[in-house]
């Protein structure tokens, strides 16, 4: 597994508290679950195009559902099933789109960041961000 965080320079770190990647070729379990935080995430999927929100109960509830692949992820109070196949911390009683946000530059910037081949490198994209 792959794991980087960045800290952001000024004036970005006065608003984002950590940058990160994190990548798990063949992770040995399907599912995490991730405890809530109390903060909010932008999460930019870079090796799909859509993100698996993962129900609590899969038998009960029903299958995984794709959803966008950048998203806004507010703060939970409660702990969330995520797949592993995103390494994404879903921790977030609420999901937005990103690009609902932040128009086509969210696309923008994942479509570069997915070319770029190390990750060290796309931390650095987001430097001056």
């Amino acid at each position: 597994m792959i794991y980087l965080e960045h800290t952001p320079a000024p004036p970005l770190n006065r608003f984002v508290r950590m940058l990160w990647h994190a990548q798990a070729p063949q992770p040995a379990h399907r599912r995490e679950r991730v405890l809530p935080t109390g903060r909010t995430q932008v999460i930019l999927n870079l090796a799909r195009d859509f993100i698996l929100d993962c129900p609590e109960e899969p038998v009960a509830v029903g299958p995984m559902v794709r959803v966008a692949p950048s998203l806004v992820i507010g703060s939970r109070s409660v702990y969330e099933e995520v797949d592993t196949s995103d390494m994404a911390d879903l921790f977030s009683n609420r999901s937005v789109d990103l690009e609902d946000i932040w128009g086509a530059a969210a696309r923008s910037l994942r479509d570069r960041l997915r070319e770029i081949p190390t990750p060290a490198g796309k931390l650095d994209v987001l430097k001056p961000i």
